[in-house]
């Protein structure tokens, strides 16, 4: 593609999902997407695809916004995008709100996470299976660990500190190992 949309945050005055985050292309700010489809807001030149990507940091943003706008003062994050301890099991897939509907979009419409600290890693993880998927995480490091003890499927590509947190850990450090894991489980449902 010659083109990808890029997810950048910025603030605002009245928080509204809609204008809270600015969705344009770095190679060419005046291709922008439409905050309510996330669809180009005009025809793209011929032969130009779009890729939505989003960055650790406007995730974030949009998931407090998200919480601050349903009133859930349980379900708080720091600065980092952790959940706090006591977060209430509110869903976006269960939620019809704006913000609601709008994470759902990102969530599901996202192909590339960017700049992602290892809690929000763990929040993307958390996010997936609360919209009803089976996640499965491989991660290879100490920054991996919580997103691979949130997945319903954890692979450490590592005998160091990231294999304590994951159910499986490859001898090999290779993605190839997803594939010998899914053989050796579906062996093990037989």
């Amino acid at each position: 593609s010659k083109s990808s949309s890029n997810l950048l945050s910025s603030s605002s005055s009245s928080p509204s999902a809609y204008d809270v985050i600015t969705w344009s292309c770095p190679a060419n700010p005046s291709l922008k997407l439409n905050p309510r489809t996330l669809r180009p807001e005009r025809p793209l030149p011929e032969g130009t695809n779009y890729t939505l990507a989003i960055s650790g940091r406007a995730l974030t943003a949009l998931k407090m916004l998200h919480n601050a706008t349903n009133n859930n003062n349980n379900n708080s994050m720091n600065a980092d995008g952790a959940a706090s301890a006591a977060a209430s099991s509110a869903t976006a897939s269960a939620d019809n709100s704006e913000t609601g509907r709008l994470l759902h979009r990102v969530m599901v419409g996202a192909s590339v996470f960017a700049r992602v600290s290892p809690s929000q890693k763990a929040l993307l993880v958390e996010e997936y299976a609360n919209l009803g998927f089976c996640v499965g995480f491989c991660g290879d490091g100490a920054n991996d660990c919580g997103a691979l003890k949130a997945a319903r499927v954890g692979l450490s590509l590592s005998s160091a500190e990231a294999s304590i947190a994951a159910p499986f850990t490859s001898k090999f450090n290779s993605i190839f190992s997803v594939a010998t894991l899914i053989r050796e489980g579906r062996c093990a449902l037989v």
